[in-house]
């Protein structure tokens, strides 16, 4: 297992410690800054109904400069991806709706780079008072510390090696 894979399997035990009663955790509950060394590649989603109107809420600088400029404030909608934005979109709205953390495993390379691995985690969390998903905390690690500065902003290629529900202690509960 990676450092990269490590670091976020903390995260992930950190978000089932804060479920209560099989329920996603209160995003009051958790926060990026509670895992520094992740910060700078922290991003979270203010989660709407219609799921392409939901905002980019925050954006680690790490991850400001992967995509090339500040996208907090953007919604999906307007994210500018290219033909991989389906691709990149449909984990969320999988974590969202599977209303348990999602961790996808991916590569990436801009013209002329070599493939750049990573792993993208989204966490679902609602607030104290309300069962419905409102924020996905979501974080970046890469498979190569300090490969990321290759990061380059004009995509060539983007897959997605796989994702899997990690392994929690219990089943989710659904709301009713």
């Amino acid at each position: 297992m990676s450092g990269a894979a490590e670091q976020l399997e903390r995260v992930v035990a950190a978000w089932a410690a804060a479920c209560v009663d099989r329920q996603p955790p209160a995003v009051e509950d958790l926060h990026p800054r509670d895992f520094p060394e992740l910060l700078p590649y922290a991003w979270m989603v203010a989660v709407e109904p219609d799921f392409m109107r939901s905002r980019l809420a925050l954006f680690g600088g790490g991850v400001n400069r992967l995509v090339g400029g500040e996208w907090t404030g953007r919604t999906l909608a307007a994210i500018e991806l290219g033909p991989e934005k389906a691709a990149i979109v449909a984990p969320l709205r999988r974590a969202v709706e599977g209303r348990r953390p999602l961790l996808v495993h991916e590569q990436r390379r801009g013209e002329g780079e070599p493939w750049l691995r990573h792993h993208r985690l989204m966490l679902p969390c609602r607030t104290r008072k309300v069962a419905a998903i409102v924020r996905l905390l979501g974080f970046i690690a890469f498979e190569d510390p300090g490969n990321e500065l290759r990061w380059s902003t004009t995509l060539d290629a983007w897959e997605t090696i796989s994702a899997e529900w990690p392994a929690l202690p219990w089943a989710p509960r659904l709301p009713a």
